[in-house]
């Protein structure tokens, strides 16, 4: 007997579980090829270099990307700033391949940092050297730091291995810090320095005369060192000087003869020495381009130079006022003499800055009134200055006889200590005038301006629970935005099941 063919066909549950079985016995073989094929890979990575080989464009650019960025040499210097090994010299420790393509990328090599000692100059000699070499043509960038008095016995600007070199490359040098002890011979080198346009030298070392060629294209001095004399004329491209810890009298030579100027700061002055120049101003200097002044005035009955300041210099384009006080420095001018240098400030002035104003300062009845309401000041900073101070201020601000306001695009205040009251019981706090002066401010100006922020550090506040309430109510009712800062915290900020009062009495325990 023949069986049917449609016995012998297999019933759908059979040809389920066969598709089943089948996918399951392909799954183990592509997991174990898998398996097969990483551990192909880890065998492959223990015998062959990680490194890929990369053309050396593609890893010339990696490598100068991927370099930490050399920090100003002016701020390595003064800080604590500890150098490390270049990164171009770790990177050219990788291998062969990469340490050619670091000797062959200039750009690595031309900001040179060096802040060592004697005993270490011999290992930043080769250094200096090979960067001189391996830069090409690229304009330097140069620090010196860290050298002690010891190197003035070997009479070199650097050392002897490295001077000649030194010279060799000196027409490419742009930028160069000098900090700690300066050779001598620096003086006679700096003025041949053809290229230069940044000078900084930082020195407790005084410098001989110091001699600059008109033509040459120096842009930005600063200087944090005595020098005995200085030169004229100076260049003519200077645009930026910054002086400090030298004579007034030659800051007020660097700031009358560079016409230029677009800022110009003198920070804790020294008196003038006996061979040291006269001022010599006979009329108004209008200096047409500057933009940032500061200007600290001394208790020198003798020293003239910031009376001709305050009667001659005149700023048409000035932004930034940096005053600072010497104790009683102010008494030696006479209050017209302050009020007309006051009045000549530019509408387009935007910051006042304002530092060791004591109480019984001629600025105190001569601020506000003098400069123009119109003026374009946006911020006014108060640096421990006293309490009096401040509150002239702020009364100044307010509606003057015509119903004007001062300064109606002022909009920030900063206070950053203050200066130390007459009983040295009492702290120093900003009282509960000085809330009440603010509050009267900014109501009346409150319909001109959209927001206001009040700064104040280091300070503690005393301030009535009133006033704080009146601030609040200019937030919630007139809609200014308004920040009360103490310590960079908004008392004023709105929190869940507190409110400003509380944050103000936190401040006072």
């Amino acid at each position: 007997m023949v069986a049917s063919p449609l016995s012998s066909q297999p019933s759908s549950v059979d040809t389920t579980a066969y598709i089943q079985a089948e996918a399951r016995r392909i799954d183990d073989l592509i997991h174990r090829l898998k398996e097969d094929r990483a551990a192909l890979s880890r065998r492959l990575n223990s015998v062959q270099a990680a490194t890929r080989v990369l053309p050396p464009e593609i890893l010339s650019l990696i490598l100068k990307h991927a370099s930490v960025p050399t920090p100003d040499p002016v701020l390595a210097m003064m800080s604590d700033y500890k150098l490390r090994l270049p990164p171009h010299l770790i990177f050219g420790s990788v291998s062969t391949s990469w340490r050619e393509v670091v000797h062959s990328t200039p750009s690595l090599w031309n900001s040179i940092l060096v802040k060592t000692g004697l005993k270490a100059s011999r290992k930043w000699a080769v250094f200096l050297q090979a960067s001189f070499k391996k830069s090409g043509s690229l304009p330097l960038t140069l620090a010196f730091g860290g050298l002690g008095k010891p190197w003035e016995l070997h009479g070199c600007l650097i050392s002897s291995e490295v001077d000649s070199v030194l010279m060799e490359n000196s027409h490419r040098i742009r930028k160069l810090c000098l900090s700690r002890y300066i050779s001598p011979k620096w003086a006679s080198v700096i003025p041949n320095l053809v290229g230069l346009l940044d000078l900084h030298v930082s020195s407790t070392t005084s410098l001989p005369t110091l001699s600059f060629s008109r033509d040459l294209p120096l842009t930005r001095i600063r200087f944090n060192t005595s020098i005995q004399s200085l030169a004229l004329p100076l260049p003519m491209s200077l645009t930026v000087i910054s002086l400090s810890n030298l004579a007034i009298d030659l800051c007020f030579q660097l700031l009358t003869n560079s016409p230029r100027l677009v800022e110009f700061r003198c920070s804790e002055p020294l008196k003038s020495g006996r061979n040291h120049i006269d001022a010599a101003l006979s009329g108004p200097l209008v200096l047409e381009q500057l933009e940032i002044l500061e200007w600290t005035f001394l208790p020198d009955p003798i020293a003239p130079w910031s009376h001709e300041l305050l009667t001659h210099i005149e700023v048409p384009a000035l932004k930034t006022l940096k005053w600072v006080e010497k104790s009683g420095s102010l008494h030696l001018h006479n209050q017209a003499t302050i009020a007309s240098f006051l009045n000549r400030l530019p509408l387009s002035l935007r910051w006042l800055e304002f530092v060791d104003i004591d109480h019984v300062s001629l600025l105190n009845c001569n601020l506000i009134q003098h400069v123009r309401d119109k003026t374009e000041v946006r911020m006014i900073t108060m640096e421990h200055c006293s309490e009096s101070f401040i509150c002239y201020v702020l009364v100044g601000l307010q509606r003057d006889e015509e119903g004007l306001v001062p300064f109606p695009s002022l909009n920030y205040i900063d206070i950053d200590e203050i200066s130390t009251t007459f009983s040295p019981n009492e702290p120093n706090t900003l009282g509960h005038v000085t809330g009440a002066c603010l509050a009267m401010v900014l109501r009346q100006r409150c319909n001109e301006i959209y927001d206001f922020t009040f700064a104040v550090n280091s300070i503690p506040i005393r301030w009535a629970e009133s006033t704080i309430d009146d601030l609040q109510d200019l937030v919630d009712t007139e809609g200014l935005e308004l920040e009360l800062l103490h310590d960079g915290v908004n008392l004023l900020r709105p929190k869940e099941d507190s409110d400003a009062s509380s944050n103000i009495a936190s401040f006072e325990t």
